[in-house]
């Protein structure tokens, strides 16, 4: 046997390195990337069978016409979405990209300019909203955990995943208020974790503190998912509440409040916090401390919206 021939241990070893390769390529990205990524190249694969078109490589020509019959269908943010899955997938399978095509990258700019890139962005749950949700929600079971879930989503800027992956083990209270520490975030996908600080309130029904021990001490769960699903007869369930749990229960709670839900969504109690912190004076830092924002440019969105009102000149009209 010559000295450098690989045995079948080797060949072994080295399927078993290429199995772990994949999985930590694939650990690289949120399991709701992988899942958005997997259904826009589902969609095109469809798409390039019903034109008779190869999907793979994929010419820059049919990528071209397929982004082109997408443009009428599709938000410009879920059309950028679909040129990086379609990347992705080219070079996942060692195929040159046609997205890096210059004509490619021209029908893009070209549908980008036609249709705008302005976004609609979540409307923000300002200071009355949260009082008028508290003041609407009844002392049962399931009342009692929608405040507190909406109290400190609200106060500590999260994320909805950030929200319901919470355990009672992340919580820890102290004279100051209560530290939440967040273990994996969107921006944070390697598992460093943060810390937030959150405040007592001035106001017994607006505390996020006195809503959580409120939670806690009804709920008597010791240990595991903060916020758990609660049956139509108001039994807690031993599982954990999902993302978009925190939407339909800030939807259920604004309309309880006789709130109109138009413009709001699961992003609302984050963008509301970003929102009403910058009308009360706080700084930019100090909000993305709280917030863990990485692309500054997107916490500024909120800041302007806030100093559209904080910064007003009809203020001194005199009305």
């Amino acid at each position: 046997m010559k000295e450098n021939t690989p045995t079948l241990t080797d060949s072994n070893n080295m399927l078993d390195l290429e199995a772990a390769a994949r999985h930590y390529a694939r650990a690289s990205l949120s399991d709701n990337t992988r899942r958005a990524y997997a259904s826009d190249w589902a969609d095109f694969v469809y798409w390039c069978k019903r034109k008779n078109r190869k999907p793979l490589p994929a010419t820059p020509d049919t990528i071209a016409l397929y982004l082109t019959t997408m443009a009428d269908h599709l938000k410009t943010s879920s059309l950028r979405r679909r040129v990086t899955a379609l990347r992705k997938a080219h070079e996942l399978y060692k195929h040159n990209s046609p997205t890096k095509d210059e004509n490619v990258k021209a029908v893009i700019r070209g549908i980008l300019r036609t249709k705008g890139e302005a976004q609609k962005h979540a409307s923000p749950t300002l200071l009355k909203d949260i009082q008028k949700m508290m003041a609407a929600l009844p002392d049962t079971n399931k009342g009692i955990r929608d405040k507190a879930l909406l109290l400190l989503g609200f106060a500590g800027g999260f994320r909805r995943s950030e929200l319901v992956g919470l355990d009672i083990e992340d919580l820890g209270l102290s004279n100051e208020g209560l530290v939440v520490k967040i273990r994996k975030s969107k921006t944070d996908q390697t598992g460093r974790g943060r810390q937030i600080g959150i405040t007592f309130g001035s106001n017994k029904s607006t505390c996020p503190i006195t809503a959580i021990q409120t939670w806690l001490n009804v709920s008597e769960i010791k240990e595991g998912a903060l916020f758990c699903p609660i049956n139509q007869w108001g039994q807690l369930l031993p599982t954990r509440l999902t993302d978009q749990s925190v939407r339909l229960i800030l939807i259920e709670s604004l309309t309880l409040a006789g709130i109109s839900v138009k413009g709001f969504s699961g992003h609302s109690l984050r963008a509301g916090f970003a929102t009403v912190a910058a009308i009360n004076g706080a700084t930019e830092r100090e909000i993305q401390k709280t917030t863990g924002h990485l692309n500054t440019e997107v916490l500024r969105r909120y800041i302007r919206d806030a100093d559209i009102f904080r910064q007003n000149a009809s203020r001194k009209l005199g009305l």
